[in-house]
């Protein structure tokens, strides 16, 4: 690595446990399933989509416009600055999935390791291939776009949070069913509103991949949750709370703790975890990936202006919140009795659950 891609890098520390199957026995049956429609369904991002065509020039991007319908400083711009945030918007919201793929490949790599079941560490495998390929093609298409944005403080903050923890359950549950989760449900709605040619060929290949990847921690955590120890689903159940709204608590490194922790202390982090999800559920201009503003910074205009103006006229971009959690995470987290009834209550108070 050289001293400039050095710069760049971050530095997660954890400790893994490192499980060994020597069985050789294949144990679920949808595994396997999974595992053979993976080997099958491989595809190369240098020669499967067609790069030869101009990105960003054969329609909208993201359909920005769409997006900041009903704000005041859209309305106002001329054709051409519309199409320059179009780009620019584009650019940073593609970076953000890039940086997560990045965050699944590095992911994944640790569940080889720590998930316990040889057809389990087998899937796993398939998917760190499949993740890798997609940081290669969002990396070369945002880069033909615009630029990589730097990765939004919440979503960096989730994505250390699941690589630092030991818990192979929770690995799964960040990465494979809250992050991917959200990723896909985008996806799809990115795939229906772009008009570039270019970008609805690579979605259309790494959707393919993330259905099967969704599928895979729900079954595996489907079968582990209902025999989980009752600390320990206690302590997921926490997680849920932070993860599900992309912020990074200070208590993860007491993981181990929390079980015993006195009540008193228990009580403060509770009351801090509810504090940190009230802000990041993004509802208002408090909340929400707010690394946007670097776009409009860059432009010369004011950030937190356009930010204020987005959250309280843009109803696209209300709709498209409540769809990714309404809609999508939250059934998925009841299917999998992760909402417990010493949690619910916090899930309604901030509007999760009615």
């Amino acid at each position: 690595m050289t001293t400039a891609h050095a710069k760049a890098a971050a530095r997660v520390t954890y400790q893994l446990e490192t499980l060994w199957d020597y069985d050789y026995e294949p144990t679920h049956e949808e595994l396997e399933t999974l595992y053979e429609t993976a080997k099958k369904n491989q595809w190369n991002g240098s020669t499967a989509i067609d790069w030869g065509r101009p990105i960003g020039k054969e329609g909208p991007v993201l359909n920005v416009q769409v997006a900041f319908a009903g704000t005041h400083f859209f309305s106002r711009l001329t054709p051409e600055e519309q199409r320059e945030v179009e780009v620019r918007v584009s650019a940073w919201r593609l970076s953000q999935f890039l940086h997560g793929e990045q965050g699944a490949l590095v992911v994944c790599g640790q569940l080889v390791n720590g998930i316990p079941e040889l057809d389990a560490k087998l899937y796993a495998a398939t998917q760190v291939v499949d993740e890798g390929r997609h940081v290669e093609v969002f990396e070369r298409y945002v880069k033909r776009l615009h630029k990589i944005y730097p990765v939004d403080p919440l979503l960096k903050a989730v994505l250390d949070e699941i690589l630092a923890t030991n818990l192979w359950e929770l690995k799964l549950l960040g990465m494979q069913m809250i992050v991917e989760g959200l990723a896909i449900a985008a996806f799809n709605l990115m795939r229906k509103q772009t008009g570039d040619a270019t970008l609805g060929q690579l979605l259309d290949y790494v959707l393919q991949d993330e259905g099967r990847h969704v599928n895979f921690g729900y079954f595996a955590l489907r079968r582990a949750i209902p025999d989980m120890e009752a600390a320990k689903r206690e302590y997921l159940d926490y997680v849920l709370q932070d993860e599900g709204r992309h912020v990074n608590f200070g208590y993860f490194a007491l993981r181990r703790s929390i079980p015993d922790m006195e009540p008193a202390k228990r009580e403060y982090l509770e009351d801090f975890t509810f504090r940190a999800c009230d802000h990041m559920y993004a509802r208002d201009e408090r909340t929400g990936f707010q690394s946007i503003k670097h776009v409009w910074n860059e432009l010369g205009w004011d950030g937190d202006k356009i930010w204020r103006d987005t959250v309280a006229h843009s109803q696209t971009t209300k709709a498209f919140n409540s769809f990714l959690f309404h809609e999508n995470l939250m059934p998925r987290l009841q299917r999998l009795a992760l909402i417990s009834p010493r949690i619910e209550p916090r899930y309604r108070e901030i509007g999760l659950l009615v």
